[in-house]
């Protein structure tokens, strides 16, 4: 199958959509004290990175240094938040395994591999941890949610969106991998499909910033 080249110049600039869409429902919506404040951070700090990684691919420019800082904000601020659900004995781990991502990030991209290639080592680590995180966050809101309309807590709503994102990044880094060597189309279509699983993970959390209500449960 062949690949319209105006395919891949238009699919990075459009995938700056549904991450400003949820960046301003969040900023309309979420309060500062908020749990959800530190999704509102991460739909800006990824819309940063989408104008940088954007600029710098229709000039045809190396942006994977862009991917590997960006995954540090990434799984720094989905731990704070999933963590923000509980107690601080608790909460302290998040500083642990943020540390230890951080730290694993930076030596696979400046020992082990070039910093401007794609490596899937730490992607894999993160997609492979937010999954097992998002499992335990249903049995959480399962717990916690006797006699409450759980399609209205914004909790179900942004994890629903990290385990679909991660799932599915999970098993599209496994095959790219593999294919990238083996077929130039094969691999822009992984591409794309990753862009489109990008796409749903931002509206799921658009929805998840809506239902934020206006009064924060406390942690447990």
């Amino acid at each position: 199958m062949h690949i319209d080249k105006d395919i891949l110049f238009y699919i990075p600039n459009l995938a700056f959509i549904p991450i400003a869409f949820a960046m301003i429902v969040g900023l309309r919506k979420v309060k500062f004290t908020a749990n959800e404040k530190w999704i509102v951070v991460l739909t800006g700090i990824a819309c940063v990175s989408q104008i940088v990684s954007t600029i710098l691919w229709n000039k045809q420019m190396n942006n994977i240094l862009v991917s590997h800082i960006y995954s540090i904000l990434e799984f720094t601020l989905l731990i704070f938040y999933f963590t923000s659900y509980f107690t601080r004995n608790l909460r302290k781990w998040a500083v642990v395994l943020t540390t230890l991502f951080t730290c694993i990030v930076i030596v696979q991209a400046f020992v082990f591999h070039n910093p401007f290639e794609m490596n899937w080592v730490p992607r894999t680590i993160e997609s492979a941890v937010m999954i097992a995180i998002s499992l335990f966050m249903y049995g959480f809101i399962m717990k916690t949610s006797s006699g409450i309309n759980i399609w209205n807590q914004p909790l179900f709503w942004i994890n629903s969106a990290a385990l679909l994102y991660f799932s599915s990044n999970l098993l599209l880094f496994y095959f790219s991998s593999y294919v990238a060597q083996l077929s130039y189309n094969l691999n822009i279509t992984i591409w794309v499909m990753h862009v489109i699983f990008m796409t749903l993970y931002y509206l799921l959390i658009s929805i998840g910033l809506w239902k934020t209500p206006r009064i924060q449960p406390s942690s447990i």
